[in-house]
């Protein structure tokens, strides 16, 4: 009864029929250009599973992993939930169970031999009660064990059929296939298929904690350069102090051109310098200084 329960467990599953049915999806896109395969035999299940791409990756991975990240809806990676029996029946072998009915038919055969032979020796005159009774316990015993046998052979009958179709259903020969190693593929498969479960949960799980350690950039003005930065560059532009300004002019009005201009005036497009009528002068009279006018100027600029 287990080894039939479990069959019509693995036959039935949703949940078995669909991962299959990714895999056999995402083998035919990998095999692009060549004949696609219609169905998986349990040679190729584990084979087609482990195959590995160029990212080391396995098929099984980036299947469960398409899986886990739709938030597994169906319930998919978890298809040995859908088969309760499977474990206790994996170590079940039809012909050992053919094997043993065999056995118990004989041996009933031979207990009923018995019984005949007792009660012909135990007719007429040599009868006694103690055979009497061995022989009418036999014969109840003989009538409730070929109803218990009838009935494990009906079992057995319905298993395999059962069996039969479970192999059908891998497209596997009846004849030579046993159920036991069906059984232990799917067993292993689902080994397989946990395995690659627990790896994108480990990964998935760093690549939440490289997220939150992170730190967040500062957004960028056009031109690569952080708001901060131009705000930043901004206030430098347009210092309040014009002590250091009007230094600068008077080093330049005494002629020293290597005195560097402050930096917050660097860069900065030269203001024009007011329109100042130069005096007049008479023959003989020297011109104005330069630099008294240049001084002239810069006062002028100052704030009252």
């Amino acid at each position: 009864d287990t080894l039939s329960r479990s069959c019509n467990q693995v036959v039935s599953s949703s949940q078995l029929g669909l991962m299959l049915r990714r895999i056999l999806a995402v083998g035919n896109v990998i095999n692009d250009g060549r004949r696609k395969a219609r169905g998986i035999t349990l040679a190729s299940l584990l084979k087609t599973a482990t195959k590995k791409g160029n990212d080391n990756k396995t098929l099984l991975d980036h299947v469960v992993a398409s899986v886990m990240k739709q938030g597994d809806p169906d319930g998919i990676v978890n298809f040995m939930s859908s088969m309760p029996s499977v474990k206790d029946a994996k170590r079940i072998d039809l012909k050992d169970l053919r094997a043993t009915l065999r056995g118990l038919e004989g041996g009933l055969t031979q207990i009923r031999n018995v019984v005949a032979e007792e009660e012909t020796n135990n007719e007429g005159i040599c009868s006694d009660e103690a055979t009497a009774a061995f022989i009418s316990k036999s014969s109840r015993f003989v009538v409730e064990a070929e109803a218990s046998i009838k009935s494990i052979a009906s079992l057995l009958d319905e298993a395999e059929t059962k069996v039969e179709r479970l192999c059908k259903f891998f497209a596997e020969d009846p004849r030579t296939c046993e159920a036991s190693s069906i059984l232990l593929i799917i067993i292993e498969f689902s080994l397989l298929v946990n395995k690659a479960k627990d790896s994108w949960e480990r990964r998935n799980r760093a690549a939440k904690r490289k997220m939150r350690k992170t730190p967040v950039r500062p957004k960028t003005a056009p031109g690569g350069v952080s708001h901060s930065a131009t705000r930043t560059s901004s206030a430098a532009a347009h210092p309040s102090d014009r002590g250091a300004l009007l230094s600068a002019i008077k080093s330049k009005a005494a002629g020293n051109n290597s005195s560097p201009l402050p930096p917050a005036i660097k860069g900065r497009k030269k203001p024009t310098p007011p329109v100042v009528a130069r005096p007049s002068t008479s023959a003989g009279q020297p011109p104005p200084d330069r630099n008294a006018l240049l001084l002239a100027i810069a006062n002028s600029r100052r704030k009252p």
